[in-house]
């Protein structure tokens, strides 16, 4: 979006409550909290990278509204998967009701003070939340190759939620050994570290550093391993088949 210098920040901030349909619904409900604080708590900088965000997504719409010969499909939803993983496949075996993959670095800043990271997917209203590959490039500008590949595992990820949702597994979990309960069905920690460890391998003792520094490394990679096994040799049947039945029906 095009912002005429000397545009006010009252004005701007007017320009985007109007145009943050076009947005994820985390930001819609942090616009407006900024618009009732007269923006005090966005920066122009901000702001500018936010309507940006906006007239991107409603460009897209039109593509996909527009576009027969992608079948109306969205052009940020993409079919094939980077994993083999049957999670994945099958988050992306439909199109999710909402897809958004922001370029402006200020995004990727204020959905990590938001959200604690910079992609999520919203399992009650099927929203996909992921940074593009061009973001993700400026932020590594040293080795494109390696931004590429985690821009591919950040949205492979954020598709093996859905899938999870698409195919919840109903059996007893193990043991947690780091909340030490009993559940019932996979909890998130168990499904996020499943998802981890399958879309992003190399990564992962650096996820376990960060997230659970206080959890022995043994103990860690031996729950893991648990959860793993007990997903993949008690679902996997099950998913493939429901895998095989959505194309089949898509």
């Amino acid at each position: 979006m095009t912002v005429v210098e000397g545009t006010s920040k009252k004005d701007l901030l007017e320009t985007l409550d109007k145009k943050s349909v076009f947005l994820p619904s985390v930001m819609q409900e942090f616009i407006k909290i900024s618009s009732l604080l007269d923006g005090k708590n966005l920066s122009k900088e901000q702001i500018v990278g936010l309507l940006n965000e906006a007239t991107l997504q409603e460009y897209n719409l039109q593509r996909q509204r527009n576009d027969p010969d992608a079948m109306f499909t969205s052009p940020e939803y993409k079919k094939e998967s980077f994993t083999d993983n049957v999670y994945e496949k099958i988050g992306r075996a439909t199109e999710p009701k909402s897809i958004y993959s922001y370029t402006e670095p200020s995004t990727l800043q204020m959905l990590a003070g938001l959200m604690g990271a910079q992609a999520y997917y919203n399992k009650r209203k099927d929203e996909l939340v992921y940074p593009n590959e061009i973001l993700t490039n400026k932020q590594i500008k040293d080795n494109p190759e390696l931004a590429s590949k985690i821009s591919r595992e950040d949205e492979a990820h954020e598709y093996m939620h859905r899938g999870f949702k698409e195919s919840p597994i109903r059996k007893p979990t193990v043991e947690n050994p780091f909340h030490r309960k009993y559940v019932r069905g996979t909890t998130e920690d168990d499904e996020h570290l499943y998802i981890y460890a399958k879309s992003s391998p190399e990564r992962l003792d650096e996820y376990r550093q960060k997230f659970y520094p206080n959890v022995d490394k043994d103990d860690f990679y031996s729950h893991l391993n648990k959860i793993i096994k007990r997903i993949d040799e008690k679902r996997a049947k099950i998913a493939q088949d429901q895998l095989q039945d959505m194309l089949n029906n898509f």
